[in-house]
C-alpha cells in the first residue's frame, strides 16, 4: 500500500467546509485481506503507544473508528486520529477526518483517501507521514516508508521535532472563536497568513497567525488578533509603543500606577538599573514596543532578578520601560461595543463600583476600537482593605486585543457574548458585510460567460471584479496576468476596496486541489460537462467530473444555471434543492424543457432558449413572468451571426446569470450587442486576424468539445482557398483523447500541423503527437495531409508561410503561449 497522491486544500473543499488533507492511497489485490487483522491489531496496540508518546485521542473519535464496518476504514481512521492528535499537541484545535474509498474504472485497483483537518500545510503534511509511521511500526506488513522525516532517527525524537517545528503556526484561540462567530453570522472570512499568503512576522504584529479579513471588498475589515487595523482611533500606537498609553491615560486624567519619571525608555542596561534603584523593587519591566510574546513583562524582586534578565541573549537591543509592580488585588474590565460586558476579579465575575466602570468607559471611548480590557491594579496591600474605597484601584495596562479564551475560559457564555458584541460593532445589525458572487463552471465556455456577465454588469455602473482563466480584471482592465480561476484570483477579487459584485470563473482543478475562496456564491452556471482532464486529481469518468462541477454549484445558496442540453447538468436537479433554477436549451421549446427537468427537479423555470421571430433568431427568455425576447442572435458580435454556437450559448447563460442578479434589460442587451471576440478583451477565444492576405483564426480549443465548436465555426467561416489547421492537446492526455481529438478535426480541413513534443512520452508513455497523426490517418486523412510539427521558434511563421491568398490559418494554442502567438499573428 502506497501514497499515490497528497491533495492538500487551502479553505473549504467538496470533502469538507475545513482545510484538509487528503492522502489518496493505492493497495496491490492481496494486500486488501490483510485489513481486518491489521485494524485489529492497531485498536489493540496504539493505546499504549500513544501514551508512550504524549498523544491524546479522545475516546469518542476512538470509539467512532473503532465501530467502522470494514477494516481499511478503520485503519483510515487510526492514521487520520494520531495526524490530528500530532498538531493538536502542538497547539492546534483540529477535530475532522473523514474516509473515502473508489475504485478506478476498468480496473481492479481501489483508492483509498485518507482526509484529516490541518491549520498549516507543512504541518498537515507531515503529521500524515508520522501518523502513517507510527502504525508501520506496529503493523510492519504495510511496508510504509516515511517521506519526510529521517527513518533512522527515533519516533518519539521526530515527534518532538514535529511540535517544535509546527507551534509556531498555531492560530489564536481568540482568531478561531472570532472566525465561528463570523460563520455562524454569515459573515465571510479570509485567513491573511496561509496560503495563498505567507505569515506576516513583524515584533509589532498582535496576534501572530491571527491576522484575517471578514466581508468582502468594499465591506472588509482586517484584524490581528482582535484588534481591528482598518478603523481610525488611537489603538495602534498604544500595540505599538506602551508610552503612549501612559500618556492617554493622562490625557484623560485617570490615576494610573506609574509615575511621569519612568516614562522614559532604558535604551541599555545601564539605565534599566538606574531606573529601577530610583523606583524601587518590586518592578515589571517591559519592551517599550509591545511584543506578544511577553505581553505582561517580567516581574523582577531583586538585583539578582534584574541581572539575570538583562543577561538573556534573546531579548536583543530593545527599549524597555521599567514600572512599579503593584502587589494588590487585580479587576479587569472587559469593554465590548462601547459597553461593561463583565468585570473579573480572581477568575469570578464581579460587581464594579461606578466610578472605576466610568473610567474604563472614558478608555474605551477615547480608543474607539470596539473591544477592549482595562486592567486595574488596588494599591492597598490587603484584600480588606480594598474594598473600603475605589479610590484605590489604579490602571496598570490597557489592551485592545485581550486573549479572552484564556481570560473567560471559566464563563464560555460570556466568551460568546464578547464575540457576538464585537461582531455587532465592526457589523451593526444591517450593515452589508459581503458583495454578490457568480460562480462560472464547466468544460468549455467559463472565460465568456463571465466577461459577458461582468460587461453586462459593468453597462449598469457596477464595479466588477472578474477573476478567469486570464487574468484578474477590475472595471474592464486587467490588474494580474495569468490562470486566476481558482483561491488566489477569487481573494484578489474578494481584497479590492471599489468591487461591487464579483464574477468568478471556477476551475475543476483549483476547486479539487485547492477549495473555495467563498463560503457561497448567489448565482452559480454549469455551461457544461464533457471528457476532459479524466485521470487528474482522482476524477477518472465523466460522472466523476460532473460531480467535481456540481460541488461548485451545490455551493450556491441563491440561483443555478444549467445547460438544459446537457445531460449530466440535468443530472444535477435532485442535488440543488431551495434554488431557482435555469435552464438553457437549443433543441428544446420551453415546455418540453420543462417536461425533461420534471422528474429531476420540483421546479425549474425560467428557460431560456432560442426562438424565431419573423425569420429571425432570438435568445428569449420563459418563465411564470412571461415571454421576453433578450435579443436578435445576429445582433451579437460574438455569434459571427450565428456561426460560432458556443457563443449563442454563453450568451443566454450570461443573461440567465444577469437576470438572476437582478440586472436590468437594457444592460443585458446593451453589453451583449457590443461583445466581439477580440484579443484584449478574450485573448485565445475566436480572435480573428485579417494581415490582407489570408484570415488566422487563434483559439484556446484545448479539448474535444472545445475543437468540436471550432470545427463549427470554421465550416462556415468564408474561405476562398484552404482551411490550414495546427492544434494539439494537453501533455499529459490519454491515447483516447488523442484519438478523439484527431476524429473531430478528421475532414473539416485541407492540411494537419499535429504540434506538440515528438517523441516525448508524458507519464502514461504516450506520444501526443504521434497518437493525433494516427488518429488522422485512421480517420481516412492522406498522409500528404499530415504533418507532425515541434518547432516552437516558428509556430506562426511555419504555418503562416504554408499559407497562399485567401486562405484560413485556424491556429489552437495552450493558454500559457495566448499573448506570445498573437504578437507573432499580428506580424505576419
Amino acid at each position: 500500500m502506497q501514497v499515490a497522491e497528497i491533495i492538500s486544500t487551502l479553505g473549504p473543499s467538496r470533502r469538507a467546509e475545513v482545510a484538509v488533507m487528503e492522502m489518496v492511497l493505492t493497495a496491490e489485490a492481496g494486500e486488501a485481506d490483510q485489513f481486518d487483522d491489521i485494524a485489529s491489531g492497531l485498536q489493540r496496540a496504539l493505546p499504549a503507544r500513544l501514551a508512550e508518546s504524549g498523544l491524546v485521542i479522545d475516546a469518542g473519535t476512538w470509539a467512532e473508528v473503532g465501530e467502522r464496518e470494514t477494516g481499511i476504514a478503520r485503519l483510515a481512521g487510526y492514521v487520520c486520529s494520531i495526524a490530528l492528535a500530532l498538531q493538536n499537541a502542538a497547539g492546534h484545535d483540529l477535530k475532522f477526518h473523514d474516509f473515502v474509498q473508489d475504485q478506478a474504472p476498468g480496473s481492479d485497483e481501489w483508492r483509498y483517501r485518507f482526509i484529516f483537518q490541518h491549520d498549516d500545510i507543512a504541518s498537515g503534511e507531515q503529521a500524515g507521514d508520522l501518523a502513517m509511521r507510527m502504525v508501520s511500526e506496529l503493523c510492519p506488513q504495510l511496508h510504509w516508508q516515511p517521506k519526510l522525516n529521517d527513518a533512522g532517527q527515533p519516533l518519539a525524537a521526530c515527534i518532538a521535532e514535529f511540535i517544535d517545528a509546527c507551534r509556531p503556526f498555531v492560530t489564536p484561540p481568540e482568531t478561531l472563536g472570532l472566525m465561528a462567530a463570523a460563520r455562524a453570522r454569515g459573515i465571510p472570512v479570509l485567513r491573511l497568513e496561509r496560503e495563498p499568503y505567507g505569515p506576516l512576522p513583524a515584533r509589532f504584529r498582535v496576534a501572530p497567525n491571527g491576522m484575517i479579513m471578514l466581508g468582502h471588498s468594499q465591506y472588509r475589515i482586517i484584524l490581528d488578533g482582535l484588534f481591528c487595523i482598518n478603523r481610525p482611533g488611537p489603538g495602534f500606537s498604544l500595540m505599538n509603543d506602551r508610552r503612549a498609553m501612559w500618556n492617554l491615560l493622562a490625557e484623560l486624567g485617570i490615576q494610573r500606577a506609574i509615575d511621569d519619571a519612568s516614562l522614559k525608555p532604558a535604551a541599555s542596561p545601564i539605565r534599566v538599573r538606574r531606573t529601577a534603584r530610583r523606583l524601587g523593587y518590586p518592578l515589571r519591566i517591559r519592551p517599550q514596543q509591545r511584543d506578544p510574546s511577553c505581553v505582561e513583562g517580567w516581574r523582577v524582586e531583586n538585583e539578582s532578578d534584574l541581572d539575570a534578565l538583562l543577561a538573556r541573549p534573546d531579548l536583543g537591543n530593545r527599549s524597555f520601560l521599567v514600572e512599579p509592580d503593584t502587589t494588590g488585588p487585580r479587576l479587569d474590565l472587559l469593554m465590548v461595543g462601547g459597553e461593561l460586558l463583565a468585570a473579573l476579579q480572581d477568575d469570578r465575575i464581579v460587581d464594579v463600583d461606578a466610578r472605576t466602570e466610568a473610567q474604563a468607559r472614558r478608555i474605551d471611548q477615547a480608543l474607539n476600537c470596539g473591544i477592549v480590557l482595562v486592567r486595574f491594579r488596588s494599591a492597598a496591600d490587603n484584600r480588606e482593605e480594598k474594598a473600603q474605597s475605589a479610590s484605590d484601584w489604579l490602571v496598570t495596562d490597557i489592551d485592545p486585543s485581550p486573549g479572552l479564551a484564556t481570560l473567560l475560559q471559566s464563563h464560555p457564555e460570556v466568551l460568546d457574548a464578547a464575540y457576538e458584541g464585537y461582531l455587532n460593532w465592526l457589523y451593526p445589525p444591517g450593515t452589508p458585510c459581503r458583495i454578490p458572487i457568480v460562480s462560472v463552471t464547466g468544460t468549455n465556455g467559463k472565460t465568456t460567460t463571465s466577461t459577458m456577465i461582468a460587461r453586462m454588469a459593468h453597462a449598469q455602473s457596477l464595479f466588477v471584479g472578474m477573476a478567469r482563466t486570464t487574468g484578474v480584471y477590475f472595471d474592464q482592465e486587467l490588474k494580474e496576468l495569468g490562470d486566476n480561476s481558482g483561491f488566489h484570483g477569487h481573494c484578489s477579487v474578494f481584497e479590492h476596496p471599489e468591487v461591487e459584485l464579483a464574477v468568478l470563473e471556477t476551475a475543476r482543478g483549483a476547486a479539487l486541489h485547492a477549495g473555495f475562496a467563498f463560503d457561497y456564491s448567489d448565482v452559480a452556471i454549469c455551461t457544461n460537462v464533457s471528457h476532459d482532464h479524466l485521470g487528474e486529481y482522482g476524477v477518472e469518468t465523466v460522472e466523476d467530473m460532473a460531480a467535481v462541477k456540481r460541488s461548485i454549484v451545490e455551493r450556491c445558496t441563491g440561483s443555478v444555471v444549467l445547460n438544459g442540453d446537457d445531460p449530466l447538468c440535468l443530472d444535477m436537479l435532485p442535488h440543488l434543492p431551495d434554488r431557482t433554477l435555469y435552464l438553457s436549451t437549443f433543441g428544446s421549446d420551453p415546455d418540453e424543457m420543462r417536461k425533461k427537468a420534471a422528474g429531476k427537479s420540483t421546479s425549474v423555470d425560467p428557460i431560456i432558449h432560442i426562438d424565431t421571430r419573423e425569420g429571425e433568431d432570438w435568445l428569449v427568455m420563459d418563465s411564470a413572468e412571461g415571454v421576453t425576447p433578450v435579443i436578435a442572435v445576429n445582433d451579437i458580435p460574438a455569434t459571427f451571426n450565428g456561426a460560432a454556437r458556443h457563443n449563442i450559448s454563453n450568451a443566454m447563460h450570461a443573461v440567465a446569470a444577469a437576470h438572476a442578479l437582478g440586472l436590468e434589460w437594457s444592460s443585458i442587451r446593451q453589453a451583449l450587442a457590443n461583445f466581439e471576440m477580440g484579443f484584449e478583451s478574450l485573448p485565445g477565444r475566436l480572435n480573428v486576424h485579417d494581415n490582407g492576405r489570408f484570415h488566422i483564426i487563434m483559439d484556446y480549443a484545448h479539448n474535444a468539445d472545445g475543437l468540436q465548436q471550432l470545427v463549427r465555426f470554421t465550416d462556415q467561416y468564408p474561405c476562398k482557398g484552404r482551411r490550414i489547421l495546427r492544434f494539439g492537446v494537453s501533455p499529459n492526455a490519454s491515447k483516447a483523447a488523442c484519438r478523439n481529438a484527431a476524429a473531430t478535426v478528421a475532414g473539416h480541413y485541407d492540411h494537419y500541423l499535429c504540434s506538440g513534443v515528438p517523441g516525448h512520452d508524458n507519464d502514461d508513455g504516450i506520444d501526443t503527437t504521434a497518437e493525433l497523426r494516427r488518429g488522422l490517418l485512421a480517420s481516412g486523412i492522406a498522409e500528404s495531409q499530415v504533418e507532425i510539427f515541434s518547432d516552437v521558434s516558428r509556430s506562426v511563421e511555419y504555418p503562416a508561410g504554408l499559407c497562399e491568398p485567401g486562405d484560413l490559418l485556424i491556429l489552437v494554442t495552450s493558454n500559457a503561449l495566448l499573448a506570445k502567438t498573437w504578437e507573432k499573428i499580428l506580424k505576419t
